[in-house]
């Protein structure tokens, strides 16, 4: 299915098991597609976007839709937004989505955006992989505009880092009321860094959490919460973080300036560092 140029409306139905040697496994979009309760299943992808790959400057919203088991080369095993594309997730499940891309900028197991716009609401971000040498951003990897609000994001697992999301430089990404829970970055200890659990900030990216809860996240080396760059943004407002557990930095790793107001840390476990921060 390719949307090139027109207007998209798809209601109900299942994309499933289909493939696409570059892009798109599921849709190609270029063009503006709107997904109403649609099941995206098992599609796959050599390079980006299992399910669906949006090229240009054009929308994808999915609103009540289920994404799963979707599988990508290298980025965005779930969907993949272009870096002039706007993407829009409601009500909708992504789950068990498998990105492979080697290098530490590729990865977003369930969600890739690649400096467009994103939105998500209340909306499940569970169960995705990004499984290459050096993937990021087991559940969602962003270059681009991020806001997220009264959602999930559980039981993803990236290589390298930011178990459930990887934050990369000159990004921005705002959570409000988000529950990150159960991420693990470096699963298996061998993979540099192995920081930020649920999520890591890569050089100047720029974060704000308000409300929401960070718990039983794991990295292999450090934070085992949440991991802010030298040069990184990181503002944390009424958020529980607890019960997260790293080497060095349980709940958080500040590797810059944090500005925490009026946070909860609880029972943060760490090897090293039990403060919590």
């Amino acid at each position: 299915m390719n949307a090139n140029g027109g207007t998209l409306v798809v209601r109900g139905g299942t994309i499933s098991n289909n493939d696409a040697s570059r892009a798109g496994g599921g849709v190609e979009n270029a063009g503006n597609a709107t997904f109403f309760e649609t099941e995206f299943d098992g599609n796959t992808t050599g390079i980006n976007g299992g399910a669906l790959h949006t090229s240009g400057p054009w929308t994808a919203n999915f609103i009540d839709t289920t994404i799963t088991g979707n599988s990508a080369g290298a980025e965005g095993g779930g969907v993949w937004n272009s870096s002039t594309g706007t993407m829009t997730l409601v009500g909708s499940s992504v789950d068990g989505n498998t990105a492979s891309g080697d290098d530490a900028d590729q990865g977003g197991g369930g969600v890739f955006n690649d400096g467009g716009t994103l939105t998500v609401d209340s909306t499940s971000i569970t169960n995705n992989i990004a499984d290459g040498m050096s993937g990021s951003g087991g559940g969602i990897l962003n270059l681009g505009s991020m806001t997220i609000t009264d959602s999930t994001i559980s039981g993803n697992v990236a290589n390298r880092a930011g178990g459930a999301i990887e934050v990369t430089a000159g990004s921005s990404t705002t959570l409000t009321d988000v529950l990150m829970s159960q991420n693990v970055a470096g699963p298996d200890g061998s993979s540099a860094p192995g920081n930020g659990g649920a999520l890591h900030i890569t050089g100047d990216g720029v974060v704000t959490i308000t409300g929401g809860t960070v718990s039983s996240n794991v990295a292999a080396n450090e934070g085992g919460g949440l991991w802010n760059s030298v040069s990184g943004s990181l503002t944390v407002d009424g958020t529980v973080v607890s019960g997260n557990s790293a080497p060095i930095g349980g709940g958080i790793f500040n590797d810059s300036g944090v500005d925490a107001t009026s946070q909860t840390f609880e029972t943060t476990l760490s090897a090293l560092n039990d403060s919590g921060v």
